[in-house]
């Protein structure tokens, strides 16, 4: 997991790391099209209950967990289903508020005959999640071979010029975060001029900007402590409150009817939330094993026999699709020389 993280730079370069999940997913297949599914999630409790829509009861999961007493911030839980032909979820979300920002990974199976034998057919799409818009300061500091190595460098072996340079990222990756809650904001009152959204978001940008450098820098060249962590968090936390109370002073300014700063909130905390759990499924590492009737004749993933896997991180999911995708066949009986057809 990289030191430098949008969400909190400043709490990242304590080196204070977020938690993460781990799914270990096995999806069995029967000859009838239905099939059973066993959901092993591991990792951050934090990150299970509050991150991304996870499985629940109220969604037809059976959960178990099986919680260890010395590592009580950490889980281990099993979620099984029945799944009936033609009924594969395509989201763990249980209401449509939260689907609409949750990982969505619509699943099909269907069933073909051919003159060959039955063939099993199976496509999982997880969707991509929107992450570009919101990472353009990291990448242009990782196209530069000169900083691109802060990014995995613990704060304390690097010199002040350049602490000093992840400090201003920080900066620029929330001011590149608020010009997109604020453009959703803009986009629920398509009504009011272009330069309400403008003059909110620099305000926005003004506040992000005045975070106090020095203070800060000061910050990590302190050896590391639990005082000293407390304190960074402390003043990452202030940030974002400065960097909010400037956004609402602004919309205020602006005299937007009730009905309209309504609408323009409610499409700021939704595009929050979905970009929260982006970052949340970014580093997730994901396994899905496959077993269908049969005997595999063509995947995406690693077969063997009747079964085929896929391993991959949250990370695939930036901007572009995974697609997950297996062939089996169960052959036709060979005739018999007693039931072959007569020359």
């Amino acid at each position: 997991m990289r030191y430098l993280t949008t969400a909190s730079l400043l709490a990242a370069a304590s080196l204070t790391l977020t938690g993460c999940l781990e799914r270990e997913e096995k999806i069995a297949v029967k000859p009838d099209g239905s099939a059973t599914i066993t959901l092993r999630i591991t990792g951050d409790k934090t990150d299970f209950e509050q991150g991304d829509a996870m499985p629940s009861a109220a969604g037809g999961w059976h959960l178990v967990s099986t919680p260890d007493p010395a590592k009580p911030e950490k889980i281990d839980i099993t979620a099984t289903r029945a799944i009936p032909a033609g009924q594969f979820p395509g989201t763990f979300a249980t209401t449509s508020e939260a689907e609409s920002i949750s990982l969505k990974f619509p699943t099909e199976v269907w069933i073909e005959d051919r003159s060959d034998g039955r063939y099993y057919q199976f496509r999982r799409v997880y969707h991509k999640r929107t992450d570009a818009p919101y990472t353009l300061a990291r990448r242009e500091l990782q196209r530069d071979p000169k900083t691109a190595t802060l990014l995995d460098s613990p704060p304390a072996k690097l010199t002040d010029e350049q602490r000093t340079k992840l400090i201003e990222e920080f900066k620029a990756s929330e001011i590149e975060k608020q010009r997109q809650f604020i453009l959703a904001g803009m986009a629920a009152i398509p009504q009011r001029p272009q330069d309400t959204g403008l003059r909110i978001l620099a305000a926005a940008t003004a506040s992000a900007n005045s975070l106090d450098t020095a203070a800060a820098l000061k910050l990590l060249t302190e050896p590391q402590s639990k005082e000293r962590d407390q304190t960074i968090e402390k003043t990452a936390n202030d940030f974002f409150a400065a960097v909010q109370s400037a956004i609402e002073k602004a919309i205020d300014a602006e005299h937007l009817t009730p009905e309209e700063e309504s609408a323009f909130q409610k499409a700021m905390a939704h595009e929050k939330a979905d970009r929260a759990i982006t970052e949340d499924i970014n580093d997730e590492g994901f396994k899905v094993e496959l077993t269908l009737p049969g005997e595999i004749v063509a995947s995406n993933g690693q077969a063997t026999g009747s079964a085929v896997s896929w391993s991959f991180d949250g990370f695939a999911l930036m901007d572009r699709d995974e697609i997950l995708m297996a062939t089996s066949r169960v052959r036709s009986p060979v005739p018999t020389a007693a039931s072959s057809p007569s020359k």
